[in-house]
């Protein structure tokens, strides 16, 4: 169209000016025009009509020009050119609507401007740009098949365009709802977050005060467990200590004396203390045997040299056989003696013993016991085992 346009704008050049350089022009632009026409997408028998056309046009033109350039009449630039340049471009309206590449170009510009910047004010002015092209496409002189065609693909692009808009609005929508939950919900965590904090803190404060209270109360029960066993300690010392006491007094009178009584004692006790008393005493038993059985055998005996003195003196003459007896009494005599002593050196190492297992509790109870035994064997004039 544009070249049908050049190729008129040339042929009135030539009708005003008479110079030949404006006919060259008029053909050089024909043959562009052929050219052109030959590699468009017109039906083959559209571009058949319009090659005759052209043809037409050249030669009735070339028939102008020679008159024109003569400075003949030309008729005011009419002739069967003119017309042939009007059929060629009413053909050419009826396959075109005029500027609709331009206006496509233009709606594709909103359509990018708006998926750029997301901006509403691009939707309306692309459905501006739509509500035109339906116009001239209306408005054109092609085929009714071809407007329908053409409004229909405007109504499909229009329809999926606002499809894609309300899209994104939703996606918007979406986004901005999203956004206010996170809010929401990083408020919350925050809260319960501050909660949490606040119980933790809390229990940690209970966990320190009943830390402290058992604290506190773990040290009254140890100063309590203290004092409980010294208190214990004391009595049950006092209960060991005034038995060994009571013993090693005893002990010391039984070195020099023969005391009456015995030390109090229970009958079958696994204790140390018990067993030892009753060694004790059993000692003292076998010390006032042994001095019963001395004083009794010295009584004897006196008596017994006294009767042989006298038998003697009277001339009797038994005496070897008294003599004897004499003896015999007197080996017995020793003999109870010595069994005496070993028993109570018995019970004095079983003392030593237990007093030796007390410490220092029972070292005077030992020392009264080797007192004991080093006056026993004075007395019978025994060495010491």
């Amino acid at each position: 169209y544009i070249y049908l346009l050049q190729i008129r704008r040339s042929e009135k050049d030539l009708g005003l000016r008479r110079e030949p350089d404006y006919r060259q022009r008029v053909l050089a632009l024909l043959d562009g025009f052929t050219h052109k026409l030959a590699s468009s997408q017109l039906e083959p028998a559209i571009r058949e009509q319009l090659d005759r056309e052209i043809e037409i046009y050249r030669e009735t033109f070339l028939a102008y020009a020679e008159r024109a350039l003569n400075n003949e009449d030309i008729e005011g630039g009419k002739g069967p050119f003119r017309q042939a340049a009007h059929r060629i471009e009413d053909i050419l309206n009826a396959h075109r609507v005029p500027d609709m590449k331009t206006q496509i170009l233009q709606l594709r510009r909103r359509e990018k401007d708006y998926l750029l910047r997301l901006d509403p004010t691009y939707v309306d002015m692309a459905v501006e740009e739509l509500q035109y092209l339906d116009t001239s496409v209306g408005n054109s002189l092609i085929a009714d098949t071809e407007k329908a065609q053409l409004r229909a693909m405007l109504s499909d692009y229009r329809r999926d365009f606002l499809a894609l808009v309300e899209q994104n609005r939703l996606i918007g929508q979406l986004q901005h709802e999203m956004g206010q939950a996170a809010t929401e919900v990083l408020a919350l965590a925050d809260a319960t977050k501050a909660t949490a904090n606040k119980a933790t803190e809390d229990a940690t404060s209970r966990i320190n005060e009943e830390a402290e209270r058992n604290a506190r109360l773990m040290g009254w029960i140890v100063m309590l467990a203290v004092l409980l066993a010294v208190v214990l300690g004391t009595l049950i010392t006092r209960l060991i200590t005034r038995p060994l006491i009571q013993m090693a007094g005893f002990l010391d009178r039984l070195a020099f004396d023969a005391p009456v009584g015995r030390i109090p004692t229970v009958a079958n006790s696994r204790n140390e203390v018990a067993a030892m008393a009753e060694s004790v005493n059993r000692m003292a038993d076998h010390k006032a045997n042994m001095i019963a059985w001395w004083k009794s055998s010295l009584e004897e005996m006196e008596a017994e040299r006294d009767r042989l003195e006298a038998e003697s003196k009277s001339g009797d003459g038994e005496e070897p056989t008294a003599a004897e007896k004499y003896r015999e009494a007197a080996a017995n005599r020793a003999e109870l003696l010595t069994t005496s002593h070993r028993r109570m050196r018995q019970e004095a190492g079983t003392i030593q013993e237990a007093a030796g297992q007390m410490g220092e509790a029972g070292k005077d109870i030992s020392t009264a016991a080797r007192e004991i035994l080093s006056q026993l064997d004075v007395l019978l004039a025994k060495k010491p085992d």
